[in-house]
């Protein structure tokens, strides 16, 4: 249909058609308008566009609106310098006008305190309209990250450690020339990159785990080690804050610490080798002090002794250790360690709590030679001092013993002839004649005269009788009864004995000399009464030094006397061993019996020790050693008054010895020849070597002595039967006469009866090998 043939109608239709196909176009444009402007808005952006005729706002974000704090209607349709009046910068205007032209320019801006990044271009419509269009992004936290990082990036450019710096990422945003070094990678390597490639596995997990501390606000502090260059380095981080102090990355320092590790491992090992050496170097304690005079490390096998803990004291000032003592201890201890710390080495000893010590004190040089320590070994010597007081006391007893040995030989001269001629006149007499009776009583006395010098002997180590396992608890129980009678009454005497003790091997009767002479010694420091307690137990293990020096240990029975009385002076507690020493008057005691319990002790290869206390009385301990050998007791035959008449060679240098062993001899029915010098009897033995069926010889005689002589005179006959008499007692041994080619030991003084025996058994034995 033609246009001209439509209808009016036709025409009015089509014209509505098209009004709604526009109001639905003008619609969609208004709903696109509003969905560009809400994502525009949303996306936080500032945008504008202007016309280019007069450069006035046709449109803007809602951002724009805000950063300018200018209404929405205040800007629209309005230039620049309607909106801000004269104050706008025309050169502002004439850039716009140059992107018109062509030109794009991005540039940073300040608005309102707010940094932005700005882009203006020109849009050219289809109509034919251009536009100027302007986006901008505000970058002032940005910014001030960039700041912060160019402010720390100087910073840290200029310290010897390294320095790192990440962002919230964990991708390395700045490191300083430290790393390279100590990494073994270059520096650009790592730029932009995170840092895993620098760690193995175990490392990394620390490394991740401390990043993100590090985010959450911690400031942790660890060790790291790079995986290619093995460096150990010790890293601290710290959370990096913009201005308003938010988190935005982490830096931090790390310091190289594989020369320190290496050094501490040394000191490591090597405190552990000086707690190894001080807690097993015995009867120590080992400590360095610093220069401040504080230890700083102390260990010793002799805090567990003491039952110490070695902490206690560390950090301790010797001013405070010693301070408790008196003033001149702690002097000499701070004038030897002031020695010490300019680089003397020293040696002092000091007595504190009742210990002898030792002080060795040595300087510690560093590599550069300066004393900033000080090595102490202080040494526990208290036992070494009572062993060696001990050995002293042993050594002395031991020469004073030498010569109770030389008098009581002298002793045994006299007392031979004594006993000897009384023996036999007393043979000649009645009982019933007034002379049998001071016989008697001269015998008595000579008795008396010998158990003295048997006392010394025993002192002295001479005497030995019989041994053989012994029960002591018998023993003492009896040698008790016998004391009770024999007291004064005033002492009352407590018993505490306990039973089936152990056995030990002795001698019973110089065992009840040690009970007697103990017992005696306690009821004289009671001369107004008192108590007597005598115990015996278990002594349990001990250790002690003999006279040769010998350390000497084991299991003893103890035996302990104690007294109520006097006490014993301190000045005279380190004689009350010594022979003839006595505070008793003249006339109440020879001062041999404590003497003599010594060297009873000394033959028990056992030890006595005292406390007394003046006033407060004493107390003897004396132990015994317990036995583990089985020995049989000795069977003592006796045997009746032998006689003969052979020829017998007599030689003592005494004239009375002499005298009284002829007589005995002869009144024996032997046919004897005497003589009193050695030369004479050697002559007359080689001239007439068979004359004789036994010599009897003294031993200790001028120009040559009995073995000597015996020698000889084996020298000419062997087969000769010699018998060795001599007052030294057991000084010679049994033993020793078979060695030296004699028979058999007669002692001085003797009896008759032994006289007979000895010589009879020797001749007996001749015969047999004859």
């Amino acid at each position: 249909m033609r246009d001209e043939d439509k209808t009016k109608e036709q025409l009015i239709k089509e014209l509505g058609e098209l009004r709604k196909q526009s109001a639905q176009k003008v619609k969609e444009i208004e709903q696109t308008k509003i969905l560009l402007q809400s994502i525009i808005d949303e996306s936080g952006q500032i945008v504008y566009v202007k016309k280019e005729e007069d450069l006035s706002h046709v449109w803007l974000s809602n951002e724009f609106e805000k950063s300018l704090g200018i209404k929405r209607e205040k800007i629209l349709g309005k230039t620049n310098c309607e909106i801000f009046g004269e104050k706008t910068d025309a050169k502002f205007d004439a850039t716009e006008r140059d992107i018109l032209a062509g030109k794009r320019t991005d540039i940073e801006e300040s608005i309102n305190g707010r940094i932005y990044w700005t882009k203006r271009f020109a849009i050219d419509m289809p109509t034919g309209k251009r536009y100027l269009c302007g986006t901008s992004i505000d970058i002032t936290e940005r910014k001030q990250a960039e700041n912060v990082l160019r402010k720390y990036k100087l910073l840290f450019s200029q310290i010897n450690d390294l320095a790192y710096i990440t962002d919230d990422q964990g991708n390395i945003t700045f490191l300083n020339n430290v790393f390279e070094e100590l990494s073994g990678h270059k520096i650009e390597e790592f730029i932009g990159k995170p840092f895993s490639p620098l760690f193995d596995d175990d490392d990394l997990k620390v490394a991740n785990e401390m990043y993100l501390r590090t985010l959450q606000g911690e400031s942790p502090r660890y060790e790291l080690r790079f995986k290619d260059t093995g460096k150990l380095l010790e890293y601290k981080n710290i959370p990096l804050q913009d201005d308003k102090g938010v988190i935005i990355g982490v830096m931090g320092i790390s310091r190289d610490i594989t020369e320190r590790k290496q050094v501490e491992e040394t000191l490591r090992r090597n405190e552990q080798l000086l707690r190894t050496l001080s807690e097993n170097y015995p009867n120590s304690y080992l400590s360095v002090i610093d220069k401040d005079m504080r230890i700083g490390f102390t260990s010793g096998r002799e805090f567990k002794k003491q039952g110490l803990d070695p902490n206690q004291f560390v950090g301790m000032s010797i001013f405070d250790l010693f301070g408790t003592y008196d003033t001149d201890t702690l002097e000499i201890v701070k004038n030897n360690y002031r020695k010490a710390f300019v680089g003397e080495e020293i040696t002092f000893e000091l007595y504190v709590n009742k210990q002898y010590q030792i002080y060795h004190i040595v300087p510690l040089l560093d590599n550069r030679g300066n004393i900033d320590q000080i090595l102490s070994v202080v040494e526990n010597v208290t036992d070494r001092k009572q062993l060696e007081k001990q050995l002293r006391e042993s050594q002395k007893m031991e020469a004073i013993g030498t010569l109770a040995g030389g008098i009581a030989h002298e002793f045994n001269n006299l007392l031979a002839p004594i006993l000897g001629f009384t023996e036999m006149l007393m043979r000649d007499k009645s009982e019933n004649v007034s002379d049998y009776e001071r016989l008697r009583l001269i015998q008595h006395a000579g008795n008396r005269a010998k158990s003295l010098v048997q006392q010394m002997l025993a002192y002295g180590r001479q005497s030995m009788s019989q041994r053989e396992l012994v029960r002591l608890e018998t023993l003492v129980e009896d040698t008790i009864n016998l004391i009770k009678n024999t007291l004064p009454s005033n002492i009352y005497v407590k018993k505490e004995i306990e039973v089936r003790l152990p056995l030990i091997f002795g001698m019973p009767n110089e065992i009840r000399q040690v009970i007697l002479n103990l017992c005696l010694n306690a009821s004289h420091a009671m001369p107004d009464g008192g108590e007597l307690t005598i115990h015996l137990k278990n002594g349990g293990y001990h250790k002690f030094i003999n006279s040769e020096g010998l350390i000497t240990e084991g299991n003893f029975v103890g035996l302990i006397v104690c007294d109520t009385g006097s006490g014993i002076n301190q000045a005279n507690m380190d004689r009350i061993f010594d022979p003839f020493f006595t505070t008793k008057g003249v006339g109440e005691g020879s001062g041999l019996g404590l003497s003599v319990v010594q060297g009873i002790m000394e033959q028990h290869q056992g030890f006595i020790d005292v406390d007394s206390k003046v006033g407060d009385g004493t107390t003897f301990h004396v132990y015994f050693p317990i036995t583990q050998e089985k020995v049989k007791p000795p069977v003592v035959k006796t045997k009746p008054l032998s006689q003969g008449n052979e020829r017998i060679l007599l030689i003592d240098d005494e004239p009375m010895i002499t005298n009284l062993t002829k007589n005995m001899l002869e009144e024996l029915g032997y046919k004897v020849t005497e003589f009193l010098d050695c030369d004479e009897a050697l002559k007359l033995f080689t001239e007439i070597p068979q004359d004789f069926d036994l010599v009897i010889t003294d031993y200790g005689m001028p120009k040559m002595n009995g073995k000597q002589l015996t020698e000889k005179l084996k020298e000419i006959r062997p087969d000769i039967s010699v018998i060795l008499f001599t007052g030294y007692g057991d000084l010679i041994a049994r033993e020793d006469i078979h060695i030296w080619g004699m028979n058999d030991l007669l002692l001085k003084p003797f009896e008759l009866k032994e006289l007979s025996e000895v010589v009879r058994e020797v001749l007996n034995k001749r015969s047999v090998k004859a």
